[in-house]
């Protein structure tokens, strides 16, 4: 959980630096122009179990965890990390949201935590923008 947090604040602190974004431009867009994005996102992920990945405008954040579950214990591990995380996740989230858009000028911008088992099973997902949850999904 203190993974996602402090790769979210290195986001939107790489972004307070960056020169200014135009909306008419994705994030996807921003990071390409911005050398120095694109490197605080991949150094943030180094030698973590976590993988980022920017498109259009939508930060996903992939939690791979070293476990292989079934259908079962796919849905009891689903529900233990909604309890875990659920709402620290959202509290902090669309806050890192709001900042990047107001850093870039870019609108729109959404942020999606991904769990998934050993062998790319989604376990958890939960997408945010700067209001909320935007889309739930299990």
């Amino acid at each position: 959980m203190k993974k996602i947090l402090s790769t979210a604040a290195v986001i939107a602190l790489v972004f307070l630096t960056a020169c200014g974004g135009a909306s008419s431009v994705t994030l996807e867009d921003y990071i390409a122009e911005n050398d120095d994005v694109m490197a605080a996102l991949e150094a943030s992920a180094e030698g973590s179990d976590v993988e980022c990945e920017v498109s259009g405008n939508t930060v996903t954040f992939t939690y791979t965890l070293d476990v292989k579950l079934d259908d079962n214990t796919l849905k009891e591990y689903a529900e233990t990390l909604d309890t875990s995380l659920g709402k620290t996740l959202e509290d902090e989230i669309p806050g890192y949201v709001k900042d990047v858009e107001g850093d870039t000028g870019v609108t729109g911008i959404k942020m999606k935590v991904v769990y998934a088992d050993s062998k790319g099973k989604e376990i958890y997902v939960r997408t945010f923008d700067r209001k909320g949850i935007v889309k739930e999904e299990q």
